[in-house]
């Protein structure tokens, strides 16, 4: 009878084991890397409804956009695109002017390894993460505004930073504050802005 027992008992904590590791396999593969290495989570909850551990993926993946793209603007790279974030086509347009710009300005920055990059503040407007991300090098710092959308894609719809970085100040204004929607990219005359992009990236090769 003892033997039997023992073998019920062991047959369910087996059946437990499995029904533990299909759960965990499930959840692993619902937040994942696409084929081209943004990513995603078919899972995510709007960021309204986020806990602090589901928020501080998004944390770390836009810290790690900042990060990437003074990295490479700072050592001589021709261009910068996240690697596990998309961007929308306003900011992708904006970025490649703003990294040509600060690519020529940087040059081979040697302190670029010697950055510290921290989050510092956020808020959740309507369906958009608004972060702010401060950058200190032994002698220069600044503060990004960046907003992203969408949870289970996430894209970056906001890139700006109006404090010691002329190229936003000149081709957007001074100080904005992108907690207010109407500053927003999309509410803004994409044209002009570009021009001004384009005219500010002419005057560097001169």
């Amino acid at each position: 009878m003892l033997k039997k027992i023992l073998c019920v008992l062991i047959l369910l904590i087996c059946f437990s084991s499995c029904n533990i590791s299909e759960s965990l396999n499930t959840n692993s593969t619902s937040e994942s890397l696409n084929t081209n290495g943004v990513y995603e989570n078919a899972d995510a909850v709007d960021f309204r409804y986020a806990t602090d551990d589901q928020l501080n993926v998004y944390f770390d993946l836009i810290v790690d956009s900042v990060k990437e793209y003074y990295s490479n603007a700072m050592g001589n790279h021709s261009e910068f695109k996240p690697e596990k974030l998309s961007m929308s086509d306003n900011v992708r347009k904006y970025i490649e002017y703003r990294f040509k710009y600060d690519a020529y300005r940087y040059g081979d920055y040697a302190d670029k390894e010697n950055g510290e990059y921290e989050l510092t503040w956020h808020r959740i407007i309507d369906d958009s993460l608004y972060c702010m991300v401060s950058i200190v090098f032994p002698n220069f710092g600044t503060v990004f505004q960046i907003i992203i959308s969408n949870p289970k894609k996430p894209e970056i719809v906001e890139w700006y930073c109006g404090y010691k970085e002329p190229f936003d100040i000149i081709t957007r204004a001074n100080d904005i504050d992108l907690s207010k929607k109407e500053n927003w990219f999309v509410n803004s005359e994409m044209n002009e802005i570009l021009n001004k992009c384009q005219e500010l990236v002419d005057s560097i090769k001169r």
